[in-house]
């Protein structure tokens, strides 16, 4: 009695998928959202454990016209009575275990469990800059003058010396030591457009004090052109009394120039942050904060200072690859 409507319902779902029905190889579970369309059902499947406990393994998006599928291995098996075919039904997410099957359906709909995490300092936000927070207060800045357009690049030249002056272990012995031989620094600013080499005369630290007060000269000049590309601004910004320090914040804004190297936090940091360090403090404003830091073990990813921010453009390229 049969035969005939499967056989109609088989040239149905063949000719819907576009095969033939002697290249019928059967409904795999990943097929039963293409049954459920094509014969507009949903469908359930379940299986059971040696106790009878059922677990839902797959559900159609389609939730009313339901049939019952019980799987065995890799076969389908049709579920006339569920209050016959199972004793209790376990939602595979909670583990919670329901004696009725309307219970665990009403259940199944709005679990998730298995997706609930709670972060006890909360979720991840980005920071608003510092143009969102004049926004608050009816300063919109124009989006073409939110771009900083001048920085500072510099890179550094090692030679190898043989006296390390480093005790050798026993499992390692060391041959040379990088010693600092010259720093290179170039920029966009007006009137610092030429490179210019600084070499060591025997002394790391005084090199990078000289790299860094000659740096010092671009970075004043760019603050007086933040100065005047926002002059239009600042009266409204002062006006505002500081409140939630926008007004350092936007001081520091102007005054802060990129210095970038390109594979600094790997190398060029690491060779000079001793010194780098130690004349950043020393050049320290006593108003001013102290040293800005970010580590990734032990690389120095940035440096900040009331005139400068050491970036690296290692990680920058990664980002845009």
């Amino acid at each position: 009695a049969l035969e005939t409507p499967t056989r109609r319902l088989l040239a149905q779902y063949c000719d819907c998928i576009g095969i033939s029905c002697l290249d019928f190889e059967g409904v795999h579970l990943a097929d039963l959202e293409t049954v459920s369309r094509i014969f507009n059902i949903g469908i359930y499947v379940y299986e059971q454990n040696e106790e009878r406990v059922s677990k839902l393994v797959f559900r159609t998006v389609k939730q009313d016209n339901i049939m019952y599928i019980n799987l065995f291995r890799e076969h389908f098996s049709y579920i006339k009575d569920l209050q016959k075919y199972s004793s209790s039904y376990i939602c595979s997410m909670c583990k919670k275990i329901f004696l009725r099957h309307w219970n665990f359906k009403q259940h199944s709909r709005s679990c998730d469990s298995s997706t609930r995490h709670i972060y006890r300092s909360g979720v991840y936000h980005t920071s608003d800059s510092i143009f969102d927070m004049l926004e608050r207060y009816d300063i919109n800045i124009p989006a073409e003058l939110r771009f900083f357009e001048y920085r500072i690049c510099f890179d550094i030249e090692c030679f190898m010396d043989r006296a390390t002056n480093i005790p050798d272990s026993e499992k390692v012995t060391y041959s040379f030591k990088h010693e600092l031989a010259s720093i290179s620094v170039c920029s966009n600013v007006p009137d610092y457009t030429e490179p210019e080499c600084f070499i060591s005369d025997g002394c790391s630290k005084a090199l990078v004090k000289n790299t860094l007060s000659y740096m010092l000269e671009f970075a004043l000049e760019v603050a007086e052109l933040q100065k005047e590309k926002f002059a239009d601004f600042l009266p409204l910004i002062k006006a505002l009394e500081n409140v939630n320090k926008i007004q350092d914040r936007f001081e520091e804004y102007m005054s802060q120039v990129p210095v970038l190297s390109f594979n600094g936090s790997r190398y060029d940091l690491k060779i000079i942050k001793e010194q780098l360090v130690s004349v950043l403090l020393e050049m320290k404003d006593e108003d001013s904060e102290t040293l800005f830091v970010i580590k990734r073990g032990s690389s120095y990813s940035c440096i900040g200072t009331k005139n400068f921010k050491f970036w690296t453009l290692h990680h920058t390229l990664q980002l845009e690859l």
